[in-house]
């Protein structure tokens, strides 16, 4: 655990006046980047709490929680249409659906809105456990098919789809558990992506349950409007990152479909998955069905 005597020789480190000896410390070159790394990760956590102590808590926030490629944006735009008028003028999602995360790494004002607010995060469950009030709708899908192609167009990353998937699963498997387990007792409501693919209609009656609130047909008809691949892909600038030329911006709403992963997937991935999965995930509700 980081600690004040930990954090106090780090800050009396200084280059102006000397540096470690290279070819004594050669082999401490992987732990100081790691330990950055975990550094980088509290300091992350301490500014998020920040944010969030700011933003405070009310009985009524709706807190949209999952895994990036998870349908996060889906879902809050079903939320959005359900819980207000529907009205499109808004310029970008987040004005109306708050990312508090995106806000802070780019110091944007996160908007006052009332009556309800609905809340993006793709934190880690510790972030959030402490969290008293309101509601949470944590979205789990098998996401990693769609989280590749999302980092080639965003990020430029080069790698075979089995080398990347093997690298990068261990931290989907992690960053799940926590909200599984949900040790603190947070009122969540779990949603699997292909069932609000597949049956919209009985998921937005379930998360209108969750919420208390009664949705006539004609406005659960408008949230399946608003709410389709088409509409949502015809207005994109509103729902992904905003134009960047070094970014292939306009494939934030990329398809829509379910279990283009479980396709793709190599003996090699499949028995990692496998193993991976072992207790938690296979006997979970809302996850045995991927490992069945």
């Amino acid at each position: 655990m980081i600690n004040d005597d930990i954090l106090e020789a780090i800050l009396k480190y200084d280059a102006y006046v000397e540096v470690p000896l290279y070819e004594e410390n050669e082999e401490a070159l992987t732990k100081i980047k790691k330990a950055a790394g975990k550094l980088n990760s509290y300091k992350r956590y301490f500014e998020m709490r920040k944010v969030l102590s700011d933003l405070g808590e009310r009985e009524s926030d709706i807190h949209i929680v999952s895994h990036a490629k998870s349908g996060t944006t889906l879902t809050q735009m079903m939320l959005y249409q359900m819980t207000t008028d529907g009205n499109m003028d808004f310029k970008h999602l987040y004005d109306v659906s708050p990312w508090p995360g995106w806000a802070l790494s780019y110091d944007l004002e996160i908007k006052d809105l009332t009556p309800r607010r609905l809340i993006k995060s793709h934190d880690l469950y510790s972030f959030m456990k402490h969290i008293k009030k309101g509601k949470f709708i944590f979205l789990i899908r098998n996401v990693l098919n769609s989280f590749y192609h999302h980092t080639k167009d965003y990020y430029g990353q080069d790698e075979s789809y089995e080398d990347w998937v093997l690298k990068g699963m261990d931290h989907w498997y992690k960053y799940n558990e926590g909200w599984l387990k949900n040790e603190a007792g947070l009122d969540i409501l779990y949603l699997n992506y292909e069932d609000t693919i597949t049956r919209k209609d009985e998921q937005i009656e379930k998360i209108a349950k969750f919420i208390g609130m009664d949705i006539s047909e004609e406005k659960k008809k408008r949230v399946i409007e608003r709410t389709s691949f088409e509409f949502m892909k015809q207005h994109e600038e509103k729902f992904g990152e905003q134009p960047n030329k070094k970014k292939v911006y306009n494939n934030f709403i990329r398809k829509g479909k379910a279990g283009e992963g479980i396709e793709k997937s190599t003996e090699k991935i499949i028995q990692k998955s496998q193993e991976l999965a072992e207790g938690l995930y296979k006997e979970h509700e809302v996850t045995k069905r991927y490992y069945k």
